[in-house]
Parts: C-alpha cells; sequence; structure tokens
C-alpha cells in the first residue's frame, strides 16, 4: 500500500470542486482537476464512502 499523498488528501476534500459531475443508479462519478491532475472518483450514493479514487500523475 502507497502512502498517501497530499494530492489524495485535497481530493478527498475537494469533492465539492468538481468539474463534471455524473450520477448512474447507486454511483457518482467526479471527474475534476487537482493542479495538473485529473481525478476520478466514484462515491456510494448511499453511505456516500468512495468506492475508487484515481488520479493521474
Amino acid at each position: 500500500v502507497e502512502p498517501r499523498s497530499a494530492a489524495h488528501d485535497a481530493a478527498d476534500t475537494s469533492a465539492h470542486d468538481a468539474r463534471n459531475i455524473r450520477s448512474s443508479g447507486e454511483l457518482t462519478a467526479f471527474v475534476y482537476e487537482l493542479g495538473d491532475r485529473v481525478v476520478l472518483r466514484l462515491v456510494d450514493r448511499a453511505t456516500t464512502a468512495s468506492l475508487i479514487q484515481l488520479v493521474n500523475d
């Protein structure tokens, strides 16, 4: 397991800054820029838990 970077921590708290938000069924996908990175995050709408978060480095 890799240590969490500042980018990951910032992404966790910046979902409200999402540029594009798409919702399908029980999942919501957030796609946004974080500095020079693009973040994709899938969130379970029922529990608000992040299921996956991908950050291009």
